[in-house]
């Protein structure tokens, strides 16, 4: 698979054998095109996340007490699943997988009729979009803290410290990666305003969305901003984290 827009698209060859030229490659259950774009990968989740639905919706009766165990069991973890590796970028990715969750919520006979939100509220769900977000948050919080406490047990006793005591059990590394997060020269201010940026994100701020066009990114600082909770006045959809 050749990437980039400019590449030579030259052909290689294993033991005297021309290798097979192609546009797009699985990789763990990840499709990955040669543009580098989720597109075809969230076409063919939205894909399978919605026949998992219809056969949700022909085979059982439409009561929330069991539509939301087999959505939240069997749908919504297709749509899960290492999301922080393709999460889409463009309106028109974003949209195709909300729809299967708009979908799912208009199952419920008695939320048909209300907004997307509140059905989602009531049903004690949160959009997909939203929960993007969050698990964006807890991937960074968690590697940030990862590398201070390495950091700080490596300035306490740079030759003693135990590798298996001060890496976060959530995060396994290699052995070089190890040394290098060791040899880290964060300092204790460095430090110290990693952790207040955190809790400055997670406590005091929300995230703004302005709205894009469908082939247009919205993932640039002019798209997401960040403000006060006092930016609640302001005439503008405002979501929480």
């Amino acid at each position: 698979m050749h990437v980039g827009r400019n590449n030579l698209q030259a052909d290689y060859h294993l033991n005297g054998t021309p290798l097979q030229k192609t546009t797009e490659e699985k990789d763990l259950g990840i499709l990955v095109s040669c543009d580098l774009k989720p597109s075809q990968h969230v076409a063919k989740v939205a894909a399978k996340a919605n026949s998992r639905l219809g056969i949700i919706k022909r085979n059982f009766i439409r009561d929330r007490e069991i539509l939301v165990p087999l959505y939240l069991s069997l749908v919504r973890p297709v749509m899960d699943y290492g999301v922080q590796s393709w999460s889409p970028y463009l309106v028109k990715d974003i949209q195709a997988l909300e729809k299967v969750q708009r979908r799912a919520t208009k199952l419920v006979p008695e939320l048909s009729h209300l907004p997307y939100e509140e059905r989602c509220q009531r049903l004690g769900l949160q959009t997909l979009s939203d929960r993007r977000k969050r698990g964006d948050m807890i991937q960074t919080t968690t590697q940030v803290d990862t590398v201070v406490l390495t950091t700080q047990a490596h300035r306490n006793d740079p030759f003693t410290c135990n590798l298996e005591e001060t890496l976060s059990p959530r995060i396994t590394l290699g052995y070089e990666a190890e040394k290098k997060l060791l040899k880290s020269s964060i300092t204790p201010d460095q430090e110290k305003n990693l952790h207040d940026m955190l809790d400055s994100v997670k406590g005091n701020t929300k995230y703004l969305t302005r709205t894009a066009s469908p082939d247009q990114p919205i993932a640039s600082s002019a798209d997401y901003v960040m403000a006060d909770k006092d930016a609640e006045q302001q005439d503008i959809f405002i979501e929480e984290l």
